[in-house]
C-alpha cells in the first residue's frame, strides 16, 4: 500500500482525478486491493483455526469460547471482501455508471450501484429460500504451492474475480433491456435470476474458502507447547471434550 501512495504521489497525472465531495470513505486512492485482502484474511482464518484446534485440546471454555469469536469475525470481514467481488459492479470502473466511450449507450446512472446491491434485491422479493435448493457442498480450494509461484490462493482469488468481472456488461445490458427496473422487479425473471446468481456465487466462494482454511490450518506446534507446560505445572485445568 505505502509503495501505492508513492506511486500516486510520484506519477499522479497516470491516476484520474479524485472527487473529495465522492469519497469520504478515502476508498478511491486504493483500487484493486480486495484479492489481497481476501488472501490475507484466509492466513488470518487458518491461523484462528489452528489456534482454535490447540485450545480445544488443551484449552479453557474462556480460551475456546474466545477463539471461536475471532474466528467468526473474520469470517464475517473475509464475508465482505469475497461477496462484494460476487457483485461486478464492485470490480469496473463504471460502477457507478458508465464512464467514458459508450457505443452501446449503457446507462451513466450514479445510483445503479446502490440500486444493484440493495433496492432491486429488496423490491424483487429475492429470499434465502429462493437460493437455497441451488446450494452445492463446499469444495476446498487448491493450497498446495510449487516453487516460483504465487500464494495458491491469490491465485484463485483472482481467478473469482476474473471471473466475476465477466458479468459487468451483461449486467448492464439487463438494465438497458429494462430487466432492473422498479416497476418490474417482482416480474423480472431474467433480472431476479442474476442477483439471485451473483448471490449464490459470492457464498459458494465464501464457504469454500473457509473450508480450505480449516483443512489447511495445522495445530500451533507453539501454542502447543506452551498449553503443555501450563498443564504439566498444574497452573490450569484443560478444558472437558
Amino acid at each position: 500500500m505505502a509503495e501505492f501512495a508513492a506511486g500516486r504521489a510520484s506519477h499522479a497525472s497516470h491516476f484520474p482525478v479524485i472527487d473529495p465531495e465522492k469519497n469520504a470513505d478515502h476508498t478511491a486512492e486504493w483500487p484493486g486491493f480486495a484479492p489481497w485482502a481476501i488472501t490475507e484474511y484466509y492466513g488470518k482464518l487458518k491461523s484462528g483455526f489452528s489456534y482454535l484446534k490447540i485450545y480445544q485440546e488443551l484449552g479453557t471454555p474462556d480460551e475456546i469460547t474466545n477463539a471461536k469469536a475471532n474466528i467468526i469475525y473474520i469470517m464475517g470481514v473475509m464475508g465482505h471482501y469475497v461477496g462484494d467481488c460476487s457483485q461486478p459492479l464492485h470490480l469496473t470502473t463504471h460502477h457507478n455508471g458508465w464512464v467514458g466511450p459508450n457505443p452501446k449507450d449503457y446507462t451513466r446512472w450514479s445510483g445503479i450501484h446502490a440500486w444493484i446491491d440493495g433496492g432491486f434485491a429488496k423490491k424483487s422479493g429475492i429470499t434465502v429460500d429462493d437460493i437455497l435448493p441451488r446450494v452445492t457442498p463446499a469444495k476446498p480450494w487448491p493450497a498446495g504451492s510449487t516453487p516460483g509461484s504465487r500464494d495458491p490462493i491469490f491465485e484463485a482469488t483472482i481467478a473469482y474475480i476474473t471471473t466475476q468481472h465477466a458479468f459487468v456488461e451483461p449486467l448492464y445490458q439487463l438494465e438497458k433491456n429494462g430487466d432492473l427496473k422498479a416497476e418490474v422487479a417482482l416480474t423480472s425473471t431474467l433480472g431476479k435470476k442474476f442477483l439471485e446468481d451473483r448471490l449464490l456465487t459470492g457464498s459458494r466462494a465464501l464457504a469454500d474458502i473457509w473450508l480450505t482454511a480449516w483443512k489447511n490450518a495445522g495445530p500451533d506446534s507453539y501454542l502447543r507447547a506452551r498449553l503443555e507446560e501450563r498443564r504439566d505445572n498444574g497452573e490450569s485445568s484443560p478444558a472437558k471434550p
